[in-house]
């Protein structure tokens, strides 16, 4: 190993000086602590000592951070950090603080470092972190006696004994740099004595230790020898890494400390093997100009390095810098250059290229080249010429053409083989299998000048003689080359001569053809067209008419899989022949103004909801109306409504019917802890098919807007970085009265974007260009004046030079009076600060061109202004992009390092035209390829465009047509109006115009002159609500100016008014009205027809709901008669025309022919008003009478009507503003948790009322207190006040707030909400175990809830003989948690199919709501089944887990036995499930826990194999990763009747339980030794296994569990249902209760409320016991905890800047970025849960209301992405799921500070799902939040 003792040499020199150089003595202070103990963490003993010497010896000893000072012993204890401080009488502690701080070392320490080393730091932070547990030493070991022994051991060269010693030591006390030095040497030692051995090398892993040792050395050293040390260690250590680069740097910052001779001499062998070179060289001389690449081993750091580089006579040469290669361009072919690459070149990391490299490189010719233009494969015959070939210093070809015959060609398109490049060995196949060898011979082919290319035509009429139908392909290879391999490709182009231009419009009335011909442009007539399928059959055949028109039926066209139409093929009689590919995309006609919905199928369904956002618990209200694409009224046709949940589960599925004219509605309640995000609704004709229609909606905790807040700019421009842009703002209060003083806050979001919207298809900007998204706050950026108005002043921030197109998004938000803030959004452009070049691939996409192809490009140059300009001088480069790996080992395994290199294949100059574009292109082979464009000058430019060659798709580019100009006289027509359609057309031709949906509605054909035409068409009603005028001019061909033919296409939507067919809806509302009253809305149609049925549907709901989501009314006509996209494809050959004209005659010389638990969601605050009326049908006046009952409401409600008949629709809408006379608005926080104090905001505002006294009072219930709040006040009409009452929550659940308000006259307006107050922290659970002898008594009294919140708390009673599984807290602990994924969901209802009647009897549910949990629950499950009957752990994507599959498999099997109605289908799909995944499941040696499980379930069904029972007992029992396994397979086994296996396979499964390991690694099964207990114990009792004890396995059971301070779903679930088996035969003992007889088990549920004293009296013949568990709030908040999970939370400001929100300085409206990150010390089950409760003066700004991403949008913060994740009223809760290890996890919020206050702040918890024990929590807290200075 290079470097190993050499380097070592001197760093153990260093060593002896660490001791004496030591650290600059670091002040100290004293944090004395009396009657203090801080047990733990000792690391020396000091006897018969006083307190000032055990100080001083803390101090003096740079290790030591806390001690205990014993005064009745005289012992002092220095600690390596303090513990948690305990009152202990007669001791005195001490906290050290040390300036600098440690943290503070640290962070100097790591900037240091020369490479980024985070990765590496938190490995070393981790590995110290862990020593205690992996290194404990022996109890009573001395630190001081095992630093000693190491040493010893060093001195003997027992490496390995003293980095024992070392390690013990520092898991004592981790502080001291030396001991980490020390181990550090001793491991490199170690490394270099193994290294090389054939056995024993651990080198690498001693490596990994030195590395962590070194690391912490260096992160606590602070005297320049002692870091200078850790240096060399550490680079040492990365050698065996092959970290070079990393291993060099850290050499020269230890030289950079402590000069070193011996090491400089090292580190120069080592540079020059492995340091900064030049590691290659390449010529790239296929560009049409070519240069030359010097290659370096790193990336360099200059962009700049002429200076570095000389090329001898060669003044014409430039230098360019690219990455890690510095290239020389302006170089010609054929020419030599002498090139210097001098020394001093610098790579990225600073290191410089020690001495000059000398280069002589010779540029060649490009190599001979032949190839063929483009893909196209149409000829037009009546312009001679030839077949056009370019080729670069070639002079002969070897051409060989084959012709494919009529009825092969669909196959050859099918099968990839049409248009594809053919190797010799594909040559030969199409020869035999679907085609014939034509000819072969040579073609002397055309030379230009030297490297130029030149282009040929070869003359296909002398080479192939009378061309036949079919196909023909021509192949090219340069005559005397060697050709390769016989598989590598030729130079290929396919082709077809003919007069038939094909055009294909396929719709809803069938395929139509139009055969033209290509010389004249006039229609063939009596042309046979064919419809050929994929399947080679003929699905149609059909005459051209006198239009040349074939038309083909629609069920032609809808063919699946083979009967999928592939081809449509013309013949004439004189043996003209021509094709289309219909499997090609259709044009895109989007840049010709095709816009709208979808064209609709046979039904079109319009859906909507009646707002965007609801609360969980509030009923979804559904309106839809179905009609034909005519908008007339499909009846009588039931629909299917699945509601989707926001993890993609189906919740649930129910068939609506037609309540009227094609109507249909549905109530939709959500559940009270519906999950939150957005619910998506579906409506279905058939299930198996496309939805008809979709509608989403959010469900989240809101609290309706107030006010009414519209923003806009007064003009469409750009924002200018900068300057001051303009934003007016309008704001007012939704119950009318203005809104004056309010603060306007804004943030900007500035993206980058890669397009223009009015430069479709282009992409903008370098690919390189690293600009990201940035948000910035700007604070306040004005106020409302005193009619609520204001203009917002928004300077963006200095934008960064980037090549790309930037969009700011403007978040601008009104803060209300009561803290609460309203968000509005604004995008703009930013203005761009040079000229944006576009890139336009003339290819479908990235990923499609075929290789040995041409790619063709588009380029565009737009101005600051949004315009196409004029720009000379383009400079572009064409590149084949190479990359290549550079691997090492790093610590998590082995790591590549990518190392990108470019060559050019071709380059150039273009020039565009104002308001044009240009066009240019070359050649492809196979590859990842870069178009890079750039202009000159002070507006320079660039950007570029990165596409693959080699991945051919078939349907790769639209060939969309030309445009031609076309406009009409009018936006809108009524039938029996004439629309005139002018046509401004670049050249004469033959238009055929015609109006289209989807389908042809009309048609003719009309001569076009070059000053263009207008055509007249009538409107009739078949153009329905609108049709699109479509018209192709096609020009035809002229040899004599070789002109090729050509077709335009444009197209104009015509608006076709709906006259009746819009019903005229007015609705009558009163403009005003007072709340806890009805209104009524008088809703009429006034132009309904005579005898005409009609229908509404009316919904008033607040408008302050409706603008959180922008939620627009309704509006049925709209979208019946609005426009649609274009429903018809059009397809033609044009695009595919091959230029004959190009190129000089090619002679040819022939070669002849061819042959968490909860307390429920805090209430709302605030009153919701949404009210529906369902379906109203109208009386035959054309009137009906809606009436709503208000609630105590104050704001604006929007009343919204959607009316219908069979064939017509409408709507209509008003806002009723609603308020009393005098408005009071209350503004609490949204919750509160016990202990907080806040205030209550009540603002007046006498808008109508009488001038005069006014009384108020304010009264609450118990669980919130308040002073006594009455008081009079003063109010004129028109005046407003405002009052602050104190609030403070006393104790948990909803609570009355009521304010009355008494006006002069005595009448008195009551206000009232409820306030949640909520706990501190989640509940606990404690148990205890009762023994009750025969014959004795025992009492449960009060004191069971000592330490609990008062009013919270229960206790259950568990008495018999499986007391101690403790039955009733499981079923309790299993009902609260709250998540719904598919093991919680099956986990929590399978019990309740055997121990309902404990549950009924505790209390979890009713007898109907019991049997509900267990139907929703089959119905969530089966929600998430996949495809293949699996199941996903969240939802139908997230399917792939076996194991899970088997258990919720279970869970359906034993509810149908149970008698609940599972789906046969569904359930069948389950098993075949299991069965599949067992037919191909893999061998193994330790593991098949989901085999097992899926022989058990398999079993259960009577669908097992026997022989598989018995192989699996055979040859796999003892294989088995889990005794569950075992268990399940004996269970398997006994259903089945075999009873001997069985018995042994339960005799296994009990043994292996007994043996020794905690088997709680990670395991893929949701398993723990405490699961696998229960779960064996559990299958032996219901299966009566004579061969298991069951009562020493339920008292192993009980005894585990009393151990476990946490346990999982799958550890309770199996618990409970090992109780319920047991229970079945159990019936001794008799028990009285307060005297109550009772026998068998006894199971009880007490409230902490009104309990009293239990007695229990045991009156059988046998022992008993009682368990009692007790769960409650506890008074106090849990302290800080880190058990296999580290958590911590942080906030920032917006900014980014840090900020503790406890230390007081909190304002009112303050925003703040919540940042937790966890990170776990052991994969665990890979899913965790991390909840962050709120303080109650805080609320989250939920993205999913925001136009922002929230936290996500902030640049200085990288953040993970959580597979679920809510932001919910008083807490934000994400959950992650991981199958291998992870590093640190992050995820983020943004929350405002609210309401002024002092509030609890709970600590955050992250748990791991299925083992529990895993966990963290963070410290509680305080927040104090001050008014805003209002």
């Amino acid at each position: 190993m290079l470097g190993g003792r050499r380097a070592l040499v001197s760093v153990f020199a260093a060593l002896a000086l660490l001791g004496a150089a030591g650290a600059a003595q670091a002040e100290t202070s004293v944090d004395l602590l009396r009657d203090t103990d801080l047990p733990g963490l000792d690391y020396k003993i000091v006897r018969d000592t006083d307190l000032d010497a055990c100080e001083a010896a803390c101090r003096d000893d740079d290790i030591c951070y806390a001690f205990t000072f014993n005064d009745r012993s005289d012992w002092c204890f220095l600690k390596a950090s303090a513990g948690e401080q305990t009152a202990f009488s007669g001791a005195t502690s001490g906290k050290i603080s040390r300036t600098p701080s440690l943290a503070v070392t640290e962070a100097v320490r790591q900037a240091e470092l020369p490479f980024p080393a985070q990765t590496l730091i938190e490995a070393a932070r981790a590995f110290a972190e862990q020593l205690p547990d992996t290194d404990a030493p022996a109890p009573k070991s001395v630190y001081a006696d095992l630093v000693a022994s190491a040493e010893d051991a060093t001195n003997g060269e027992n490496y390995p004994a003293a980095m024992v010693s070392y390690r013990q030591a520092l898991a004592l006390n981790a502080n001291d740099p030396a001991v980490w030095q020390a181990l550090a040497e001793a491991a490199l030692r170690r490394a270099d004595a193994v290294k090389g051995q054939e056995t024993g090398d651990d080198s690498y892993d001693l490596s990994v230790l030195a590395t962590n040792a070194a690391l912490n050395a260096f992160l606590r050293s602070t005297s320049v020898e002692a870091r200078a040390a850790a240096l060399r260690a550490l680079a040492n250590s990365m050698e065996y890494r092959d970290m070079w680069r990393e291993v060099i740097a850290t050499y020269r910052a230890s030289l950079n400390l402590v000069a070193n001779g011996e090491l400089e001499t090292y580190l120069d062998t080592v540079v020059a093997q492995y340091g900064f070179r030049v590691t290659n060289h390449v010529v790239d001389a296929e560009a049409a100009a070519p240069r030359i690449c010097a290659v370096f081993s790193e990336p360099l750091a200059s962009t700049d390095l002429s200076a570095f580089v000389s090329v001898a006579d060669a003044q014409q040469t430039s230098v360019e810098t690219e990455t890690d290669q510095v290239c020389i361009e302006g170089v010609q072919h054929g020419g030599r250059y002498s090139i210097r690459l001098r020394a001093g070149i610098e790579s990225a990391d600073g290191e410089e290229l020690g001495k000059d490299v000398d280069l002589d490189v010779y540029v060649p010719d490009r190599a001979p080249f032949v190839g063929f233009a483009n893909t196209a494969y149409v000829m037009p015959s009546g312009l001679g010429g030839g077949l056009p070939i370019t080729s670069v210093n070639a002079d002969t070809a070897e051409v060989m053409i084959y012709r494919i015959g009529d009825r092969s060609i669909a196959i050859a398109v099918r099968d990839n083989v049409f248009q594809g490049n053919l190797s010799e060995y594909d040559a030969e196949d199409v020869a035999d299998r679907v085609g014939e060898q034509v000819w072969a011979g040579e073609v002397d082919l055309a030379r230009g000048e030297n490297n130029a290319i030149t282009t040929t035509a070869i003359p296909i009429a002398d080479t192939v003689g009378e061309i036949e139908a079919g196909a023909y392909v021509i192949t090219a290879r340069i005559k005397g080359k060697a050709t390769g391999e016989y598989w590598q490709d030729m130079a290929t182009q396919w082709f077809i001569v003919t007069d038939l231009g094909i055009t294909t419009l396929a719709g809803d009335d069938g395929i139509h053809a139009f055969v033209r011909s290509l010389d004249t442009a006039q229609p063939v007539a009596g042309t046979t067209v064919r419809l050929v399928a994929k399947n080679n059959e003929i699905l149609g055949e059909a005459q051209s008419n006198s239009e040349g028109r074939a038309v083909f039926a629609p069920g032609l066209a809808r063919g699946q899989g083979g009967r999928a139409p592939q081809l449509l093929v013309a013949e004439t009689e004189g043996g003209d022949y021509a094709f289309l590919d219909l499997s090609r995309p259709a044009f895109d006609l989007t840049d010709r103004g095709v816009e709208g919905r979808p064209s609709p199928g046979p039904l079109d369904l319009f859906a909507t909801t009646e707002r965007g956002v609801y609360r969980p618990g509030e009923t979804v209200f559904l309106t839809a109306l179905l009609r034909d694409p005519r908008a007339d009224a499909v009846t009588d046709l039931p629909l299917t409504l699945e509601i989707e949940r926001p993890d993609g589960v189906v919740a649930s599925s129910q068939v609506i019917n037609d309540e009227g004219a094609g109507a249909y509605h549905a109530a939709l309640p959500m559940a009270s802890e519906a999950m939150r995000g957005s619910w998506t609704l579906r409506l279905y004709s058939d299930p198996n098919a496309d939805a008809l229609a979709s509608t989403t909606f959010l469900v989240e905790d809101f609290e309706p807007e107030r006010l009414a807040f519209d923003v806009s700019t007064p003009t469409d421009a750009p924002f200018a970085p900068g300057e001051v842009n303009e934003i007016n703002v309008a704001a007012r209060y939704l119950y009318g009265a203005t809104a004056p003083d309010l603060a306007v806050e804004a943030d900007a979001i500035v993206r980058p974007r890669t397009t223009l919207p009015d430069f479709p298809g282009y992409t903008f900007g370098r690919i390189d260009d690293t600009i990201e998204t940035s948000r910035e706050p700007l604070g306040t950026v004005g106020r409302t004046d005193a009619d609520g108005d204001a203009v917002a002043e928004v300077s963006l921030p200095e934008a960064p030079v980037t090549t790309k197109p930037l969009e700011a998004q403007i978040l601008l938000r009104l803060v209300d009076t009561s803290g609460r803030a309203i968000e509005r959004s604004i995008v703009r452009p930013v203005l761009a600060q040079t000229d944006l070049i576009g890139i336009r691939p003339l290819f479908s996409d990235a990923s499609g061109l075929e290789e040995g192809s041409e790619a063709q490009f588009e380029l565009v140059v737009v101005s600051p202004d949004g315009e196409a300009v004029a720009q000379s001088e383009i400079g572009w480069t064409l590149s084949r992009v190479e990359t290549t790996y550079q691997w090492y080992r790093g610590g998590a395994g082995w790591q590549w390092e990518a190392i990108t290199t470019t060559r050019e294949v071709a380059n150039g100059t273009a020039e565009t035209q104002a308001g044009g574009t240009v066009t240019l292109g070359a050649r492809v082979d196979w590859g990842r390829y870069r178009l890079e464009v750039e202009t000159p000058g002070p507006n320079a430019s660039a950007s570029s465009y990165e596409f693959y060659a080699g991945y051919y798709y078939p349907e790769a580019g639209s060939d969309t047509p030309d445009t031609l100009q076309v406009a009409l006289d009018r936006e809108s027509y009524r039938v029996g109006d004439t629309a005139n359609l002018k046509l401004d057309p670049q050249f004469a031709g033959t238009a055929l115009v015609m109006v289209v949906d989807n389908r042809i509605i009309a048609m003719e054909a009309v001569d076009v002159p070059a000053e263009g035409a207008t055509v007249p068409l009538e409107v009739t009603e078949e153009w329905g609500p609108g049709a699109y005028v479509t018209a192709v001019l096609y020009r035809p061909s002229d040899a004599g100016e070789k002109r090729m033919p050509a077709r335009a296409l444009g197209l104009a939507f015509a608006d076709v008014e709906p006259g009746d067919r819009k019903l005229d809806v007015s609705l009558e509302t009163p403009d005003e009205t007072l709340p806890r009253q009805s209104f009524t809305a008088q809703v009429s149609l006034g132009n309904l027809a005579a005898g005409e049925t009609a229908y509404v549907a009316v919904a008033a709901v607040d408008l302050g709901i409706l603008n959180l989501t922008n939620f627009k009314v309704p509006a049925p006509e709209e979208w019946f008669f609005g426009q649609r996209q274009l429903g018809m494809e059009i397809r033609d050959l044009y695009g595919s025309l091959i230029d004959p004209t190009q190129g000089l005659a090619g002679a040819i010389r022939s070669g002849g022919d061819g042959g968490s638990a909860r307390t429920g969601t805090p209430p709302p605050t605030s009153v919701l008003v949404a009210l529906h009326s369902g379906i109203v049908e109208i009386d035959a006046d054309g009137n009906a009478t809606v009436t709503f009952d208000l609630p105590d409401f104050t704001g604006t409600v929007r009343v919204m009507a959607m009316a219908w008949t069979a064939s017509a629709v409408g709507h209509a809408s008003t806002d009723v503003i609603v308020r009393d006379p005098v408005v009071v608005t209350l503004s609490p926080p949204r919750f509160l948790r016990i202990g907080d104090e806040t205030r209550l905001l009540v603002e007046i505002n006498n808008v109508g009322g009488p001038s005069g006294t006014y009384g108020m009072s304010l009264a609450t219930g118990e669980g919130v207190a308040t002073p006594d709040q009455s008081a009079e006040l003063e109010l004129a009409e028109g005046e407003r006040t405002a009052l602050e009452l104190p609030l403070t929550g006393m104790r948990i659940g909803d609570w009355p707030v009521v304010l009355t308000l008494t006006a002069p006259d005595g009448s008195a307006q009551t206000k009232q909400l409820l306030l949640g107050v909520r706990p501190v922290s989640a509940p606990i659970t404690t148990s205890h175990l009762v023994p009750i002898k025969a014959g004795g008594s025992a009492e449960i009294t009060a004191r069971s809830f000592k330490g609990l919140l008062a009013g919270t708390g229960s206790l259950t009673l568990a008495v018999g003989p499986i007391a101690r599984l403790d039955v009733p807290g499981l079923l309790l602990s299993l009902d609260r948690y709250p998540y719904g994924c598919a093991e919680q969901t099956s986990s929590r209802a399978l019990p309740l199919l055997y121990l309902n009647d404990v549950a009924r009897m505790i209390g979890v549910a009713e007898d109907e709501g019991l049997n509900q949990v267990v139907v929703d629950a089959i119905a969530s499950v089966l929600a998430k089944q996949t495809s293949a009957g699996g199941f996903g752990l969240w939802g139908p994507f997230d399917g792939g887990d076996f194991w899970l599959d088997g258990f919720v498999t279970d869970f359906l099997l034993r509810a149908q036995s149970a008698g609940y109605a599972v789906p046969e289908q569904a359930l069948g799909r389950a098993l075949d499930n299991l069965s599949n995944q067992l037919s191909y499941a893999s061998d193994f040696e330790n593991g098949g826990e989901d085999i097992a499980y899926a022989l058990y379930d398999l079993a259960r069904a009577g669908r097992v194999a026997m022989g598989d029972l018995r192989y699996y007992f055979e040859a796999r029992l003892d294989a088995f990763g889990s005794p569950l396994a075992q268990a399940q397979l004996g269970a398997a086994l006994s259903l089945y009747g075999d009873a001997t296996r069985a018995q042994e396979a339960f005799e296994s499964a009990v043994a292996r339980l007994a043996e020794s390991g905690q088997w709680n690694g990670y395991r893929d099964d949701y398993g723990s030794k405490l699961r696998d207990t229960a779960g064996v114990l559990a299958l032996a009792a219901e299966f009566k296994q004579a061969g298991v004890d069951l009562s020493a396995l339920a008292a192993q059971l009980a005894k585990m569990r009393d151990r476990a301070r946490y346990t999982s779903t799958q550890e309770d679930t199996w618990s409970l249902l090992a109780a319920a088996a047991l229970g079945a035969g159990s019936s001794d003992g008799s028990i009285t209760l307060d005297g109550e007889e009772l026998t068998g088990q006894v199971y009880r549920r007490y409230e902490r409320e009104g309990f009293e004293t239990v007695a229990i009296a045991n009156n059988g013949t046998a022992d008993t016991e009682a368990k009692v568990t007790v769960t409650g709030y506890p008074t106090a908040a849990p302290v800080e905890a880190s058990e296999g999970f580290t958590l911590t939370r942080e906030y920032f400001l917006p900014d980014g800047t840090a900020i503790d929100p406890t230390d007081g300085t909190l304002a009112q409206n303050d925003r703040l970025v919540v940042v937790l990150t966890m990170r776990p010390a052991t994969l665990g089950s890979g899913q965790y849960v991390v909840a962050d409760p709120l303080p109650a003066g805080f609320e989250i700004e939920n993205p999913n209301l925001s136009a922002g991403e929230g936290a996500s949008d902030f640049s200085w913060l990288t953040l993970d992405t959580p597979a679920h994740v809510e932001s919910r009223t008083d807490q934000y809760v994400a959950a992650f799921r991981f199958w291998s290890e992870v590093g640190t996890i992050k995820t983020a919020y943004l929350v405002r500070a609210v309401t002024p206050g002092r509030f609890v702040l709970p600590g955050a918890t992250v748990e791991d799902m299925y083992r529990p024990e895993l966990r963290a929590n963070t410290a509680a807290g305080t927040v104090e939040i001050t008014a805003s200075g209002r």
